[in-house]
C-alpha cells in the first residue's frame, strides 16, 4: 500500500471515528427538550390547581399562582406544543390575570393590599395580553 493510500485510509477512519464521537444531532436534542417540557407541563398544572384551591380558601396569595401560570406558558414553549395549544395557555393566563386583578382591587378597597400590589396585577395582565397578541400574530 502506498503512502497516499494509507493516508486516505487513516483519514477515512478518523472521519468515521470523529463522527461517532460527535454530539447528538440537533433534532435529538430538540426531542429530548420537548419531552422534558411536556413532563414539566404536567408538574406545573398540578401546582396551579393546588395554588388556585389555596387562594379560594384564603391560604395563598395570587402571586404564587401567577408565577406558576407564567411557568406554564414557558413550559409550552419548551415542549414545542402547537400554536393552538400555546395560544390556549396564553388565553388561560389572561383570564387568570383578569380574575387576579379583580381580587386585588377588591382587597385594596378593603385595605388588605397596597396600591403597588394592584399596579403589579395590572402590569401582569398587560404582559399576558402582549404575549397573546404576539402569539396570535405569528
Amino acid at each position: 500500500m502506498r503512502l497516499r493510500e494509507k493516508t486516505a485510509l487513516i483519514t477515512s477512519a478518523l472521519v468515521v471515528l470523529c463522527g461517532s464521537l460527535a454530539p447528538a444531532p440537533r433534532d435529538d436534542l430538540k426531542d429530548r427538550v420537548a419531552a422534558l417540557g411536556k413532563e414539566r407541563l404536567a408538574v406545573i398544572r398540578q401546582a396551579i390547581d393546588i395554588e388556585r384551591r389555596r387562594i379560594d380558601i384564603g391560604q395563598a396569595t395570587t402571586e404564587a399562582a401567577r408565577m406558576w401560570t407564567r411557568r406554564l406558558v414557558e413550559a409550552h414553549r419548551q415542549a414545542g406544543t402547537g400554536k393552538d395549544e400555546y395560544i390556549a395557555a396564553l388565553k388561560e393566563l389572561v383570564a387568570y390575570e383578569e380574575k387576579s386583578l379583580a381580587v386585588l382591587k377588591d382587597r385594596f378597597q378593603q385595605g388588605g393590599v397596597t396600591q403597588l400590589a394592584v399596579l403589579d396585577g395590572q402590569d401582569s395582565l398587560l404582559q399576558a395580553k402582549i404575549l397573546l397578541e404576539e402569539a396570535q400574530a405569528k
